[in-house]
């Protein structure tokens, strides 16, 4: 039997302590992205634990937005990247991506001199090439809309992209302990039943409402929510709505559970007469949402807007979104430019002091609009 050199022995030993001694171990791959953690947890039964109790302990959001040419790699690489995995997918691109999909990628390749993404990944809808690249139990809500509202990932740009090749992206993690947050979705379906209830002893707190026909969505359903139920509710029309397994539905009602969940939301105004000051009036809804006091360390934020407003309205881009992020620094936006608005001024003031939230139908505000946006803020205590 040949004898083993020096080098060999002292390779075999490093091999040795880097593959069974915990905290060596746990600490490399507490750097690795979620994707990398799945396979290397089949390497041993050590490592199947350490990967399993990393999981466990991450519970980071992530977000990011992406145009031009930079499009398809930039989607590519950020969901393979993720650190932690994502429970939900909040996903906002344009509704002429798919028409330019082809240039974009033909516009990279030439950039980068080489294939960015296969044949196979080619022939594939943007949506689907989306859902590709996520695992297989995660909620997807993929909105199709005029224009976009998308942060960077980090945190320095908050833009409005409005009839462009654009998407923006928000994932959650699935949280472990369910008072934090729990998200269910709901694809065309507008039975009270399905979400009046508290999801496993945990309050509900808002509903996302993202309609592609007016006529499938009865008022009285949001009216409901809010007057009997005081919860949250707001959202947009929109183009186009698809998940993990449907491409093209009627409706998805977003709902957000949690003893731990705080909302708010802000109507900010149309013009009623030309848009004097309306920079004003519109900073002035954004520091009334800011003056409920919502932690904003675990925040993350919706802007649903017209698709009349943003920079036909304003003579600039970036007016609404610029002021949300001068007020509110630290909590990613994410939303859409649709054909109608669904929401009002709303404090969850319930749960932070205890009053009774209970309204008079005569005492409810408007919820249906156009020609407004809607600010949504979900912050976690």
């Amino acid at each position: 039997m040949a004898t083993k050199t020096k080098a060999e022995a002292l390779n075999e030993h490093c091999s040795h302590v880097l593959s069974s001694v915990y905290p060596v171990v746990e600490l490399i791959l507490s750097y690795l992205p979620y994707r990398e953690l799945e396979s290397l947890s089949r390497v041993c039964q050590l490592w199947h634990g350490i990967v399993r109790k990393l999981r466990e302990k991450r519970s980071t959001m992530s977000f990011a937005a992406f145009d031009g040419d930079d499009l398809v790699q930039g989607t590519k690489s950020f969901l393979n990247d993720m650190y932690t995995e994502p429970g939900t997918v909040f996903l906002f691109h344009c509704n002429i991506l798919n028409e330019l999909l082809e240039t974009l990628i033909l516009n990279a390749e030439d950039d980068a001199g080489a294939d960015i993404i296969s044949d196979e990944e080619k022939d594939k809808s943007y949506g689907e090439f989306v859902r590709s690249l996520l695992p297989c139990n995660c909620n997807l809500v993929a909105l199709e809309a005029g224009g976009i509202v998308g942060t960077s990932s980090d945190l320095k740009e908050i833009n409005e992209m409005e009839g462009e090749g654009a998407v923006s992206f928000l994932c959650l993690p699935k949280y472990n302990t369910q008072s934090k947050l729990e998200i269910v979705t709901i694809s065309d379906s507008v039975d009270l039943n399905l979400v009046e209830k508290s999801y496993n002893n945990h309050q509900l707190k808002a509903c996302l409402v993202f309609d592609v026909d007016p006529k499938f969505l009865p008022k009285r359903f949001g009216y409901t929510l809010l007057d009997e139920y005081a919860v949250l509710i707001a959202g947009a029309y929109v183009d186009n709505v698809c998940t993990m397994t449907d491409e093209f539905l009627n409706m998805e009602l977003v709902s957000f559970y949690g003893n731990d969940v705080k909302v708010a939301s802000v109507i900010l105004p149309p013009p009623k007469s030309g848009c004097n000051n309306l920079k004003e009036k519109t900073e002035a809804a954004v520091v009334k949402l800011k003056k409920y006091n919502l932690p904003e360390k675990n925040s993350f934020a919706f802007m649903l807007a017209c698709i009349g407003r943003g920079e036909g309205m304003y003579g600039e881009r970036n007016v609404e979104s610029s002021l949300f992020h001068k007020h509110f620094p630290n909590t990613p936006l994410v939303g859409l430019f649709g054909n109608g608005e669904i929401g009002c001024d709303f404090y969850d003031c319930a749960s932070a002091s205890g009053c009774d939230m209970k309204r008079r139908k005569s005492e409810l505000p408007k919820l249906f609009h156009s020609y407004t946006t809607i600010l949504v803020l979900v912050a976690l205590t």
